[in-house]
């Protein structure tokens, strides 16, 4: 399998990621802290990537979910770049939004 070039131009490493998804307030964030203290990997917490956008944006203006968007995928990128084994991300599900 060819693997895609990142936004910067460079081929990610093999990275694993867990993804803890779920509707809001189920216990994503519980869930991944717990399997971290189980297996050596970093967290990436959907709630510090909405906090970074809000610093640039109020919450669901227009240019808002891009950029959280782009926030997760350059930090999954730069996980990738730099060998990190194993990445736990939480997600929240969004009804009506998020359906297939």
């Amino acid at each position: 399998m060819t693997r895609r070039l990142n936004a910067n131009g460079v081929k990610p490493a093999r990275l694993d990621v867990s993804l803890c998804c779920g509707a809001p307030a189920t216990g994503e964030l519980t869930v991944a802290r717990a399997l971290l203290r189980i297996v050596p990997g970093r967290l990436v917490d959907n709630h510090a990537e909405i906090d970074l956008s809000r610093t640039v944006f109020d919450f669901g203006d227009p240019g808002f979910w891009a950029l959280v968007r782009t926030v997760h995928s350059s930090v999954l990128d730069a996980a990738a770049v730099h060998s990190v084994a194993l990445v736990v991300a939480t997600y929240c599900y969004a009804k009506p939004d998020d359906r297939p």
